[in-house]
């Protein structure tokens, strides 16, 4: 057999007598000490030790959430005006029914509810005075405000203070400075009739030219009035952003 022993240096001898002479006597790799040492925990030092072998990251808060599990907001708690939770946003329309307590408003959904609605009248003619043909009937106009920059025209209607008789009263909105009228079916106002809301032809707005900017001027165009004239002319416009 060979002789291993002669192939080591002196040096090379001593440094291996140096390294067995730093292990510790009867050592046991389960020894605290040890385990402390290398980073690790006795199964001794952990209070709920089936908890920590049931581990999920799931079942614990984020930082975002908060120090500990149970301070963080679950997927079952559910807001309300005295508690932190989840809750789900209201759309334009739920915000418009104004009767639901658990949804949060959102400035979208409340711009394009009825409580995001500007809401315009105007008097093209008084009470005394018979409604006439023409554009920009009654010598009136109206300047968009900058507070209404950016809506659309979403509803319309008209009326009068003394009914007129035989044929129609029929009104257009137009937008002078974009020079195009806003209804793609005017508003009408049959005869015997002093309201819109009753016409066997409803207004229809037409989406291609319904928006409106800081300045734009818009005008009412009266385009046909009944033989009888009626007397009186108000007509009211609503804005809403898209």
């Amino acid at each position: 057999m060979a002789d291993y022993n002669s192939s080591f240096t002196g040096a090379q001898i001593d440094a291996a007598i140096t390294k067995v002479g730093g292990i510790e006597t009867g050592a046991d790799v389960t020894d605290t000490a040890n385990v402390t040492a290398a980073g690790a925990l006795m199964d001794s030092e952990v209070t709920n030790l089936a908890a920590v072998k049931a581990f999920d990251p799931t079942d614990y808060a984020t930082a975002a959430q908060g120090a500990l599990a149970d301070s963080a907001i679950q997927s079952t708690d559910t807001a309300s005006d005295t508690a932190a939770g989840i809750v789900e946003l209201a759309t334009a329309a739920e915000t418009t029914t104004g009767t639901d307590a658990a949804r949060a408003v959102t400035p979208d959904g409340l711009a394009g509810s009825i409580f995001g609605t500007q809401v315009v009248q105007l008097m093209v003619f008084d009470d005394s005075q018979n409604v006439a043909t023409g554009d920009g009937a009654g010598d009136l106009f109206f300047r968009v405000p900058s507070t209404m920059n950016g809506m659309n025209l979403v509803a319309v209607a008209a009326c009068v203070q003394t009914a007129g008789t035989t044929g129609t009263t029929d009104v257009q909105v137009h937008n002078v400075t974009d020079t195009a009228d806003m209804l793609s079916t005017v508003i009408t106002i049959d005869s015997g009739e002093t309201d819109s809301s009753t016409a066997a032809t409803a207004a229809v707005i037409n989406a291609a030219t319904d928006d409106v900017a800081t300045g734009d001027v818009l005008r009412i165009d009266v385009d046909a009035v009944s033989t009888t004239a009626p007397k009186g002319l108000l007509v009211e416009l609503q804005f809403r952003l898209p």
